[in-house]
C-alpha cells in the first residue's frame, strides 16, 4: 500500500520542471497588474481646449457685463438739436435713424419737443418710450425765434410758408457761387431768406460742398419749386469740394458723410485692410463695396490720393 501512495504522488523530474514554470506562470498572471501599476507613469492629461473653453466664456461674461455697464451709463439726458452721431449710438439709435436726425438738423430743421422726435423716419413708440425720460431740449434755442406752428417734418405748407416768408426783393439776374458765398452774398438770392442761406451752408459743410443744383432739396424747407425759381441766380464751383481720400480716412471721417452708410464703412475698411489701398474710387463700384446708386452720389466726394 505504501509503495502504491508513493508511486502515485511521486513525479519525475520532467514532470517537476513542468510543474515548476505552471506555478510561476501562475504567479506572473497573479502579480502582473500590481506591478504594471506600480512602474506605470501617471498618465498627464491635455487640459488645454477645456482651460481655454473656460477663458472664452469668461471673457464672454465680462463683454455682456461690460456692456451692460455701458448701457446704464449712457442713458443720460440729451438734446436731440446738439447730440452728436456718435452719443446717438451710445443712447441706442440705430445707425440709419441716428443719420436721418443728424441730416434734419442739418437741414435746418429743430426739435422743440420731445414728441417731435417720434417725427423722425424709423423712431418708433417702443423706442420713444424707452429714450423719452432722458431727452432735454434746450428751451434757449428758440428764444430769439418767432413763434410758429411746428408742423410734421417735411410738412409741404411749412415749405411754401417759409418761402414766402424768406423772398427777399433783390436784382434776379444774380448769379451766387453756393460752395463759396456765406449768408450775407446767399439771401442776394431772390427766394432765399436768413433761414434757407443758414440751411445751405449748414448742409454743406455737412456734404463737403454741392456738385449738383438738385441738392439743394436736400436742404429742409427747399421745394422743386423754390430751387426752379432761384436755379438761374446760383452758381456752382465743383472744385470748392471737400474730398475724402479712401486711402487715410478713419472710420467716423466716413461713416459721417451723409451719403455713406455704415454698412458702407464697414466694407470699405475691410476691403482697405485685405487688399491694400486703393487705386482708384471706381473700386468701390467694382467691388460691390457699396449700393451703385449711393456710389454715384458719394464718388465726387472721394478721392484715393
Amino acid at each position: 500500500m505504501k509503495g502504491f501512495l508513493k508511486s502515485y504522488f511521486s513525479y519525475s523530474r520532467r514532470q517537476m520542471r513542468g510543474l515548476l514554470v505552471l506555478v510561476i506562470l501562475i504567479l506572473i498572471v497573479l502579480f502582473f497588474p500590481l506591478i504594471h501599476d506600480f512602474f506605470k507613469e501617471d498618465e498627464v492629461w491635455d487640459h488645454s481646449e477645456f482651460k481655454e473653453a473656460i477663458q472664452k466664456i469668461k471673457m464672454a461674461q465680462q463683454v455682456l457685463t461690460a456692456k451692460e455697464d455701458s448701457a446704464i451709463q449712457v442713458l443720460s439726458s440729451f438734446d436731440p438739436n446738439t447730440a452728436t452721431f456718435e452719443e446717438l449710438q451710445m443712447l441706442g439709435f440705430p445707425d440709419k435713424q441716428a443719420r436721418t436726425l443728424i441730416k434734419y438738423r442739418a437741414s435746418g430743421g429743430k426739435f422743440r419737443l420731445n414728441e417731435d422726435l417720434k417725427k423722425v423716419y424709423g423712431i418708433d413708440n417702443n423706442f420713444y418710450q424707452q429714450i423719452e425720460p432722458y431727452i432735454h431740449i434746450k428751451k434757449s434755442l428758440f428764444l430769439d425765434e418767432k413763434k410758429a406752428p411746428i408742423h410734421p417734418i417735411g410738412n409741404a405748407q411749412t415749405k411754401q410758408e417759409e418761402a414766402k416768408r424768406d423772398v427777399p426783393k433783390d436784382d434776379p439776374a444774380l448769379s451766387i457761387e453756393i460752395n463759396t458765398a456765406d449768408s450775407t452774398q446767399l439771401i442776394r438770392i431772390r427766394g432765399i431768406g436768413a433761414s434757407f442761406a443758414r440751411r445751405i451752408i449748414t448742409y454743406r459743410n455737412f456734404l463737403g460742398g454741392y456738385y449738383h443744383q438738385e441738392q439743394l432739396l436736400e436742404v429742409y424747407g427747399i421745394t422743386p419749386e423754390i430751387l426752379e425759381k432761384i436755379r438761374p441766380q446760383i452758381a456752382i464751383d465743383t472744385s470748392a469740394i471737400t474730398k475724402i481720400n479712401l486711402n487715410t480716412a478713419d472710420f467716423k471721417t466716413l461713416n459721417s458723410h451723409p451719403y455713406i452708410e455704415y454698412s458702407d464703412t464697414k466694407k470699405i475698411l475691410k476691403f482697405k485692410e485685405l487688399m491694400g489701398a486703393f487705386k482708384s474710387v471706381d473700386e468701390l463700384n467694382v467691388n460691390h463695396l457699396m449700393d451703385s446708386v449711393r456710389f454715384r452720389k458719394v464718388k465726387p466726394y472721394l478721392a484715393v490720393n
